[in-house]
């Protein structure tokens, strides 16, 4: 059985990942959409309560998204209208990105982090935006594996085993995925203590 990477390995690499990739753009200019976001755009030229109104509730270049265009601005207050300083911006938040998404898709139980297989935490997923709820076969089946494999349930069986030999303390006896006979599964929205 392979390891799962450590958390501080992944983490780095994702992040040596976007800075690489990112990177090449701190020497490089306003592209083809900056002229009309960045540029031209009257509403980012400064942050006086009416531009910032203008920036949250109207539309800006035909499209409503007032916090690109409330960073834009900042941008603009702090840069002037030096490309450097918005690809700086633009490869930080993709690094936030990075560990938003890691802090978010990490699994702990009990504080201690639960390594999932991605099918795993797909399954965990779809249980738990139903948490008290049965979740038949078929829709764990078409949102776990797709609608081509519908009719492998054995599929979803091993599956949950797997699942619940981390999660549960005792996995033959579950109380946190428990399966609904001939129906599906659920996942407790709370579990008593022992």
């Amino acid at each position: 059985m392979t390891r799962a990477p450590r958390p501080a390995v992944l983490l780095g690499v994702l992040l040596v990942a976007v800075v690489a990739a990112f990177l090449p753009a701190l020497r490089g200019g306003f592209v083809w959409d900056d002229s009309a976001y960045v540029v031209g755009n009257d509403s980012i030229r400064s942050l006086t309560p009416s531009s910032l109104a203008r920036i949250l509730t109207t539309a800006q270049v035909g499209n409503y998204h007032p916090l690109t265009m409330l960073s834009l601005a900042i941008d603009r207050a702090v840069f002037g209208l030096d490309p450097f300083g918005y690809h700086l911006v633009n490869l930080l938040l993709h690094l936030a990105n990075v560990l938003l998404l890691l802090w978010a898709t990490t699994v702990f139980l009990e504080g201690s982090r639960v390594v999932l297989s991605p099918k795993e935490y797909r399954l965990l997923q779809v249980l738990a935006q139903h948490a008290g709820n049965v979740v038949t076969h078929n829709i764990l089946l078409r949102e776990v594996w797709g609608a081509r494999h519908m009719q492998n349930s054995h599929y979803l069986r091993i599956l949950v085993r797997k699942l619940r030999r981390k999660i549960e303390r005792d996995p033959k006896q579950p109380r946190i995925l428990v399966s609904e006979l001939g129906v599906g599964y659920r996942l407790t929205s709370n579990v008593d203590p022992d």
